[in-house]
C-alpha cells in the first residue's frame, strides 16, 4: 500500500504484525529495499520509507540545502511518529544515509523504537566525507549517463552486481532518477561527528558491515564503536561483500539480524496466539501469580482462576455462559428486559432514576454479555439511582465493525428519548472503545451527553502503549489477544474509520477514565484521555495501583468501592462543559 505520511515524506507499507521502518541510502528509494519487503512482510507490517529529496517524497526547500541532513531527520521523525502512533514503536533498518538518520533520532527519540539495525551507515571519518564531495562531479555525471540509456545502465549494474536481488535493480535505478539534483550537489550523506553521539543510543542496536573495499566502516570502524563501550549495541560483520551488504548477500544479511529480530522485536505467533477449531483450548496459571509487579492482596484470589492465552471467541462465549451467576436480587432496583429494534436489553433502574447511563459491555469485541454484566449493573444502578441501560449489541468476528456500533448508538438513542435525564455513557475495555465511537456519531448527530466514563478502555488499534510491551502477557487479556480483537474488529479497515471523539468541537462531553495499573491496555487509556485535556475536554484520569484488567470492578473489593466512588464523585458533578 502506497502511503502519504506526512507533507514530506512516502512510504510504501505491506503486512501485518509489529512494525518495521525501512530507510535507504543516498540515491536510493522505497523501491530499491523490495527484497528486505518482501523477506519481512510474511511477519512484520513493513513501511519502506522514500528519505527527503528521494523516490516520490518531496524535493529539498532551497532554505534546507544549507544543512539538507538536519532537514531530512525531521521529515523522518514527522513520518516515524506517524507510523508509531498507528502501529506502536518500530525496529528501524537503516542503509548508509538511512543508517545514520535513523540512528541519529534514536538519540533524540528512544521511544519510537524497540531497536535499531544499521547496515553500514554513513558514520563517516573526516577524510570519507571529503572523499565523497570530490567525488561528486563523476556522480553527476554516472547519474546522467543513466538518463540518458537507463536501459544500458540496468544492464551494466546486472554486470556490476550480478549478486543483487533481481526485483530491487529497477528501485536502484528510479532511484537515481528520481533524487533532487540540488541535494546531491551538497555534497552530505552521513555525519563525521558519530562518536560524539552514538554513545547516547539508549535502544538496542545492531550495526553490520563488511570487508570490501568501498565500505564505510569495515573492520576498524566496527572495533572503533565497540571501543565506545556502549552496551546496548552490537557489531557484526558479513565477509564478502561492499556498502551495500544486504543486496550483495541477501539471504546473509537475513540469516545475521533474524536473532536480533526475534530477540528486540519478535513477530507475533499468530499460529499460537489462535485456538483452532477441533483442538483443546490452552490453559495455565494465569501470569501474575509470579510476576513482579505488585497486585492488591484483595484482588490476588481471582488469579488463581485459569488462565486461556489464546484467542477464542467460542470457547471464550461458552466459559462466560457457564460462568453465569443468577440474576440477583438487588434492593430498590428492578431488572427489566426489552427487545428494541430486535436488540435484548437489560434495563436495571430504580422507580424514580436521576440519571440514565447505557452501560457497554467488554470482551474484546467477541465475547462478554449484558447478561454477565447484572450484578454490576444492578449494583451501579442502585448506588446511581440511575436507569441502567445495557445492550446485547452483536459481536466479531462474526459482526465486524460498525455492527457493534450501530447496536449501541441504536440503544443509546432509544434511552434518551425513553428518558429526559443527564445521559451517560459506560464502557469497560472494549465496550469503552464502543462508547468512544457511540459517543462521537451522537454528537455529530447533535445530541448531548453528560459524561463518559471509560474503565480499563480498549482504544487503540495501533497498540503503541509502553504496557503493551510490559504486559505482553499479562493476566487476563494480552497482547495477542489485542492484536486479534483489533483484526477481527476492523476487518481489513484502515483504523482511521473509527469515530473518535478528539475532534469533536461542541458539546464536549465530560470524560472520567479509570485505568488498572498492570494492564496491557493501561497506556491507552492514558494516552486517549491526556490528548482529550489536550484538546480541551474537561477529562479525569485515575490509575489504581495493584489492579489488572477485569479487576477493577470485582465484587466486595475496597478496589470496586473505589471505581464506584469514582463514578458516583464525577456523576454529582455540576462543572460546567465547554460549549
Amino acid at each position: 500500500m502506497f502511503n502519504t505520511l506526512s507533507s514530506a515524506l512516502s512510504a510504501v507499507e505491506v503486512g501485518a504484525g509489529p512494525l518495521v521502518v525501512l530507510c535507504h541510502g543516498v540515491t536510493d528509494n522505497a523501491a530499491s529495499l523490495s527484497d528486505l519487503v518482501r523477506r519481512l512482510a510474511p511477519e512484520y507490517r513493513v513501511a519502506a520509507l522514500d528519505c527527503l529529496g528521494h523516490g516520490l517524497s518531496r524535493r529539498f526547500h532551497d532554505d534546507e540545502l544549507a544543512a539538507p541532513l538536519d532537514s531530512a531527520l525531521v521529515a523522518l521523525e514527522d513520518a516515524l511518529e506517524v507510523l508509531v502512533q498507528e502501529h506502536g514503536p518500530a525496529l528501524v533498518i537503516g542503509h548508509s544515509m538511512g543508517g545514520a538518520l535513523a540512528s541519529r533520532l534514536a538519540t533524540k527519540r528512544p521511544e519510537l523504537f524497540t531497536g535499531l539495525i544499521c547496515e553500514d551507515p554513513a558514520w563517516l571519518s573526516p577524510e570519507q566525507a571529503s572523499s565523497y564531495k570530490t567525488s561528486l562531479p563523476r556522480i553527476r555525471a554516472s547519474h546522467e549517463d543513466i538518463r540518458r540509456d537507463p536501459a544500458a545502465a540496468l544492464a551494466a549494474n546486472r554486470c556490476a552486481y550480478p549478486d543483487w536481488p533481481e526485483d530491487e535493480r529497477p528501485g536502484w535505478l528510479a532511484g537515481k532518477l528520481q533524487v533532487d539534483p540540488d541535494f546531491l550537489a551538497v555534497g552530505e550523506m552521513g555525519y563525521v561527528d558519530w562518536c560524539e553521539w552514538v554513545g547516547e543510543i539508549a535502544v538496542p542496536t545492531l550495526v553490520v558491515s563488511s570487508d570490501g573495499e568501498d565500505v564505510l566502516l569495515g573492520h576498524s570502524g566496527l572495533a572503533k564503536i565497540d571501543a565506545l563501550g556502549n552496551s546496548h549495541i552490537a557489531t557484526a560483520l558479513l565477509p564478502g561483500c561492499g556498502h551495500c551488504v544486504r543486496r550483495d548477500n541477501a539471504q546473509g544479511f537475513s540469516d545475521l539480524i533474524a536473532p536480533f529480530l526475534d530477540r528486540v522485536h519478535p513477530p507475533l505467533d499468530f499460529a499460537a496466539a489462535i485456538r483452532r477449531p477441533g483442538t483443546e483450548p490452552q490453559v495455565g496459571a494465569q501470569p501474575s501469580a509470579t510476576a513482579s509487579f505488585f497486585i492488591q492482596p484483595e484482588l490476588r484470589a481471582a488469579l488463581a482462576q485459569p488462565y486461556y492465552p489464546q484467542w477464542d471467541p467460542i470457547g471464550t462465549r461458552e466459559r462466560g455462559r457457564q460462568a453465569l451467576a443468577p440474576i440477583p436480587v438487588v434492593k430498590g432496583v428492578q431488572l427489566t428486559v426489552a427487545e428494541i429494534d430486535g436488540l435484548e436489553t437489560r434495563v436495571w433502574a430504580p422507580p424514580a432514576p436521576s440519571a440514565v447511563v447505557v452501560s457497554l459491555h467488554g470482551g474484546g469485541f467477541m465475547a462478554g454479555s449484558a447478561r454477565a454484566d447484572d450484578e454490576r449493573n444492578a449494583d451501579m444502578a442502585r448506588r446511581l439511582n440511575a436507569a441502567v441501560v445495557s445492550p446485547e449489541y452483536r459481536l466479531t468476528p462474526e459482526h465486524p465493525f460498525p455492527a457493534g456500533a450501530l447496536d449501541c448508538s441504536t440503544i443509546a438513542e432509544w434511552a434518551m428519548t425513553e428518558w429526559d435525564l443527564p445521559f451517560y455513557l459506560y464502557g469497560d475495555s472494549a465496550g469503552g472503545s464502543l462508547a468512544e465511537t457511540v459517543a462521537a456519531m451522537l454528537l455529530e448527530d447533535g445530541r448531548r451527553i453528560d459524561g463518559l466514563i471509560m474503565i480499563e478502555p480498549f482504544l487503540d488499534p495501533s497498540m503503541s502503549g509502553r504496557s503493551i510491551r510490559t504486559y505482553a502477557n499479562a493476566q487476563t487479556w494480552n497482547r495477542d489477544k489485542s492484536y486479534h480483537a483489533w483484526k477481527a474488529y476492523l476487518d481489513g479497515r484502515h483504523p482511521r474509520v473509527l469515530p473518535r471523539l478528539v475532534g469533536v468541537v461542541e458539546h464536549r462531553p465530560r470524560v472520567l477514565t479509570i485505568v488498572a495499573s498492570a494492564d496491557v491496555l493501561r497506556d491507552e487509556g492514558i494516552a486517549w484521555t491526556t490528548a482529550l485535556v489536550d484538546a480541551g475536554f474537561d477529562a479525569a484520569l485515575h490509575m489504581l495501583s495493584g489492579t489488572y484488567h477485569v479487576g477493577l470492578t470485582i465484587p466486595g473489593t475496597r478496589v470496586r468501592e473505589r471505581v464506584f466512588g469514582l463514578i458516583t464523585d464525577f456523576m454529582a458533578a455540576q462543572a460546567e462543559r465547554p460549549e
